[in-house]
C-alpha cells in the first residue's frame, strides 16, 4: 500500500512524497501491533485517509497527508504517540495531527471543526470519511451514533469546506441510512 500510495503521490504533484509514504510505514506500526490479521480493513486506515484527501480533496501538501496519516479519531489505541511523530516527520505534521478534534468530546466538536484551520478540517472529514464508509463492519450496535455525528456533523462541515467530499458523504449517508430501517 506505501508504494501505491507513493505513485498516487508522485501522480498528483504531492511536494514531498517521502514523508507520506513514511508517515504511512509510522501510522501501520501500532495497527499491527493490535489487529491480529495483516487483511484487516483497519490497517489500510492511514493510506485510504490520505487517498481521499489526494483524489477527492486535491491535496498537495505532504505535511497535511502525513498528519492525515497519522490521525486515529476511531481507535486511539492505534494511534502514533505525538514524540513518535514529531521525531520521526517533524513539529509542522505533530501539530496538525494534534489539532484534528476528537469526536468524542461531542461538547465542543462542532466549534473545534468549525473554528479550525482548513487543513485541520480536510484532514478530519477524510478521517471520518473513511471510518464511516467501513462502518458496516462495525458492531451493528455503533452504527446509529456514529451514522448520526457523521450526518449531523461532519457532513455540513464538508459542504462548507469542499464539494467533492461533501457529495462523497451525501452518497454515503444517502446509502447507509437505508441500512439502519
Amino acid at each position: 500500500m506505501a508504494e501505491k500510495l507513493g505513485v498516487y503521490a508522485s501522480r498528483a504533484g504531492v511536494d514531498n512524497v517521502a514523508l507520506v509514504t513514511e508517515a504511512y510505514h509510522l501510522a501501520v506500526l501500532p495497527r499491527l501491533a493490535q489487529l491480529s490479521d495483516v487483511f484487516h480493513h483497519d490497517l489500510l486506515h492511514p493510506a485510504r485517509t490520505a487517498l481521499i484527501l489526494i483524489e477527492n480533496a486535491r491535496c498537495t501538501k505532504a505535511s497535511v497527508l502525513a498528519a492525515a496519516e497519522v490521525t486515529e479519531t476511531l481507535f486511539p489505541q492505534m494511534r502514533a504517540q505525538p514524540g513518535e511523530i514529531a521525531d520521526a516527520l517533524g513539529h509542522d505534521v505533530a501539530l496538525l495531527a494534534e489539532a484534528v478534534p476528537d469526536p468524542a468530546d461531542e461538547e465542543m466538536l462542532v466549534e473545534r471543526l468549525v473554528t479550525a484551520g482548513d487543513d485541520v478540517a480536510l484532514i478530519a472529514l477524510a478521517e471520518r470519511l473513511d471510518h464511516a464508509r467501513h462502518l458496516h463492519m462495525r458492531e451493528r450496535s455503533l452504527w446509529r451514533a456514529y451514522f448520526d455525528q457523521t450526518a449531523l456533523v461532519y457532513m455540513p462541515l464538508a459542504q462548507r469546506v469542499n464539494d467533492d467530499l461533501f457529495l462523497r458523504f451525501f452518497r454515503w449517508a444517502t446509502a447507509f441510512e437505508k441500512r439502519l430501517s
